[in-house]
């Protein structure tokens, strides 16, 4: 089955590429903007997004839509993950959450849908803590892997093998659900 990961960021498809490899799927990269309400929760801005391209291209797609929540605040920055990095940078983030929980997590949203279709949501989530410094190489797609600890690890997501940050991630673990639905929902038996 061919399906069209829509994303501009060519990191992150590569990284589902890498998590889907075994799946009975074909995965294509359609780096295309889209339209995304930052009103909304990461599951409508996924839904919306996957529905409309979906209708608009004639194609099976799949978006993806992420985003980072402190303890400290409840709900923040969500769907703003982007916007707050570009914003504050890292010594903003880091004055922000001075004297508060570090505690956090990773949410992925991916939503696949077909032309004329209701979209279907795969969610991932991960728990961690936010470093009160940068670690690890830089990454301009996914700065805060440079200040997450992942819990029961002692080393950020940047530090990781991308190999061990798909088997522990949000994003891993929510193309994963999404790659088993494709092979019970789509694998034709061929005998």
């Amino acid at each position: 089955m061919e399906i069209f990961f829509v994303t501009t960021n060519k990191s992150k498809f590569l990284e589902v590429a890498k998590i889907l490899k075994n799946y009975p799927l074909t995965l294509k990269h359609l780096p295309q903007e889209y339209e995304e309400n930052q009103d909304d929760s990461l599951s409508e801005i996924a839904c919306q997004a996957a529905q409309k391209l979906a209708n608009q291209k004639k194609k099976s797609i799949v978006v993806e839509d992420s985003g980072i929540f402190f303890k400290a605040f409840p709900g923040f920055p969500g769907a703003l993950t982007k916007y707050i990095f570009k914003t504050l940078g890292y010594h903003g983030i880091f004055k922000l959450l001075k004297n508060e929980n570090p505690q956090a997590y990773f949410m992925t949203v991916a939503a696949f849908a077909q032309p004329g279709q209701e979209p279907i949501l795969f969610i991932g989530k991960l728990k961690g803590t936010i470093t009160g410094k940068v670690f690890g190489p830089e990454l301009p797609d996914m700065p805060y892997d440079r200040i997450f600890i992942p819990a029961n690890y002692n080393k950020t997501i940047a530090e990781m093998s991308l190999d061990e940050k798909n088997n522990l991630s949000q994003r891993g673990l929510a193309f994963r659900r999404f790659g088993d639905y494709i092979k019970k929902n789509f694998l034709v038996n061929k005998s």
